[in-house]
């Protein structure tokens, strides 16, 4: 019946039930609530991503106006044309683009559910005379959600270091650029 239908490892709850359930307002409630939950992760998840994109940028501009500073060719003849502290600097901002590149990568997560999938178990319960009520619906549909938010904020936690590593490489490329700055 269902409990050969799996979902991401986890097979199916929705078995033939002994009782009858007939108020199915908990079950809602436990549903759209878990539903926000996970509308409220990929809301998360997508402003990550824009602060991201805004770290890189300013990286860039960082390398660009402070790098060419202290890349430009008229400066002091006896010093190399790139320093100590430069290097450090173009180090930290090669480290910075790797982990705001790693937060803007795809996600492997999981936000929504699949239809087919959803259709499928209720399709066969059907050709078993055992439809599914309403209640074991909401019931399933939260479990599953609260499964992929679990998921999903697992994968997400080492996106939230690479943005932390990224604003710090980013200080540090600033702190680099000014000292090979001043010391000229």
């Amino acid at each position: 019946m269902f409990d050969s239908c799996s979902f991401r490892g986890n097979t199916s709850r929705w078995g033939s039930q002994s009782k009858t359930v007939t108020d199915e307002t908990p079950y809602r409630l436990a549903y759209e609530e878990a539903l926000y939950a996970t509308t409220d992760q990929a809301g998360v998840l997508d402003g990550l991503r824009a602060r991201a994109g805004t770290i890189l940028a300013a990286a860039a501009i960082v390398t660009s106006f402070l790098g060419g500073q202290a890349l430009a060719t008229d400066r002091i003849a006896a010093r190399p044309p790139v320093g100590f502290f430069a290097w450090l600097a173009i180090s930290a901002f090669i480290l910075s683009a790797l982990c705001t590149l790693w937060v803007l990568m795809p996600f492997g997560g999981r936000i929504s559910l699949s239809a087919r999938e959803i259709l499928a178990i209720v399709e066969a319960r059907l050709t078993t005379n055992d439809p599914v009520s309403v209640a074991e619906t909401y019931q399933e549909l939260a479990l599953r959600h609260e499964i992929n938010y679990e998921e999903n904020a697992q994968k997400m936690k080492p996106l939230f270091w690479a943005f932390r590593g990224a604003v710090f490489f980013l200080t540090v490329e600033v702190g680099f650029w000014v000292t090979d700055l001043w010391r000229t």
